[in-house]
């Protein structure tokens, strides 16, 4: 028996092994796009109500504050996700603004709105409503949670 022959075997056995988790990979994934698929067609249409919505609620997860004790009201926002700057830039056109107005950081996906206080106020006032009213059944239809 040569010292190649426990090389070769540990080689084969490897190869089995990648190929069976290339294949599991591969059901892994296309799983994954087919349960986004199902949650884009979910949502539906990004109507104006939908949009304003999301983005006010986008921006109080993700946008600077204003404190107390420093009243600011230009918007900040920043996110490392480059769609969901998008989704934010979109808001604030939707609210009036034009993308010119903007000032847009790339290097870290920052957007700043200047001169934004009536829509920081009205960002705020939304996520109050949002919140004010009984909370709806948790659950979108089709959504299973038991994996």
């Amino acid at each position: 028996m040569d010292d190649a022959s426990p090389s070769r075997r540990r080689l084969a056995a490897g190869n089995r092994r990648a190929a069976r988790w290339a294949e599991r990979r591969e059901w892994r994934q296309r799983a994954e796009r087919e349960a986004r698929h199902r949650a884009a067609g979910w949502v539906g249409a990004l109507t104006l109500r939908k949009l304003l919505l999301l983005g006010a609620v986008l921006y109080w997860c993700e946008g600077t504050k204003s404190k107390p004790a420093n009243p600011r009201y230009d918007l900040t926002f920043t996110n490392s996700d480059a769609r969901l700057v998008e989704l934010f830039v979109r808001f604030v056109e939707a609210a009036g603004r034009t993308r010119q107005e903007l000032r847009c950081y790339r290097g870290c996906l920052v957007v700043r709105v200047p001169r934004s206080r009536n829509l920081y106020l009205w960002m705020a006032g939304v996520v109050e409503g949002l919140l004010g009213g009984p909370a709806p059944d948790p659950r979108p239809p089709g959504m299973d949670d038991t994996r």
